[in-house]
């Protein structure tokens, strides 16, 4: 809850009507929010590469390639056990575009929440 949150209710709550009624503005309040983040894709994300997407990269960038910017040392990363690959987020879209047939790269993909950008849009329908 961000300032302008308890800000909010903190007003509901020093109205003077039923407590159902602070009750139903509060729920309204939280329904109608929305909480997105801005992510600049120059920044990194974390990636799991799957053997289709092993096959992908030799074949369209080769090993020397995959050698100096994926498999390097410093963005090749052991986290809970399992390896995965730290690239700029630009990069994985150009190297490996997924497709309806074939996971070059695990569906999650992990970033850093320094990243993100707080964002607070009026959204209309």
């Amino acid at each position: 809850m961000n300032d302008n949150d308890k800000t909010v209710i903190s007003s509901i709550l020093k109205e003077d009507i039923s407590d159902a009624t602070k009750l139903k503005a509060i729920e309204k309040h939280f329904s109608t929010k929305t909480s997105l983040k801005q992510f600049n894709i120059n920044n990194y994300v974390y990636i799991q590469i799957t053997d289709a997407g092993w096959d992908h990269l030799r074949k369209s960038v080769g090993q020397e390639y995959i050698d100096a910017s994926v498999d390097r040392k410093g963005y090749k990363l052991i986290i809970d056990g399992e390896v995965w690959y730290k690239l700029q987020a630009y990069e994985v879209f150009d190297i490996l575009p997924q497709s309806s047939n074939t996971l070059l790269y695990e569906m999650v993909i992990m970033f850093d929440d320094k990243d993100l950008i707080e964002y607070n849009p009026i959204i209309q329908s």
